[in-house]
């Protein structure tokens, strides 16, 4: 399902992105069949992003309207599907990164995995005592939206 923005399109996007840890270990088709209903759910409300997995750790970027976006990831904060849910960033930018996709879903084994250490440390992330580096962050999704 897509979600749409208009080419030259100049507005106010909001987007959070936070790392989880599923509190059971999860197959490929049961994180598939979770992306499968939020693509549905996000492009009724406008919602677009990407979902990366690992070894039951989840890193996934949000992004439409602030009230929307807010919402849904206090709905997946409250999920007991996840443990440590820690918000990396929240913040306001003038277009999608993910635009046409209300729900992108990559394996991270299948994506640069030195690129996504050098940036980030699951552990410490989730620990909450990583500084995080925005500017990084987003340029090693913008990566993975470039090579899809």
């Amino acid at each position: 399902m897509l979600v749409e923005q208009v080419p030259g399109e100049v507005m106010n996007v909001h987007q959070i992105l936070y790392v989880s840890k599923a509190v059971r270990e999860l197959s490929d088709d049961e994180v598939g069949r979770i992306a499968e209903v939020s693509r549905q759910n996000n492009a009724k409300k406008n919602i677009s992003g990407l979902l990366m997995f690992q070894a039951g750790i989840f890193l996934q970027l949000l992004e439409g309207d602030a009230e929307a976006v807010e919402d849904l990831y206090q709905k997946i904060a409250q999920d007991p599907r996840h443990g440590h849910v820690t918000k990396i960033f929240s913040i306001d930018n003038n277009e999608r990164m993910f635009a046409g996709w209300s729900m992108g879903l990559k394996k991270i084994e299948d994506i640069d995995i030195r690129m996504i250490n050098e940036i980030l440390s699951w552990n410490r992330l989730i620990a909450g005592i990583e500084p995080i580096d925005n500017d990084l962050i987003m340029k090693m999704l913008g990566r993975f939206r470039n090579r899809s």
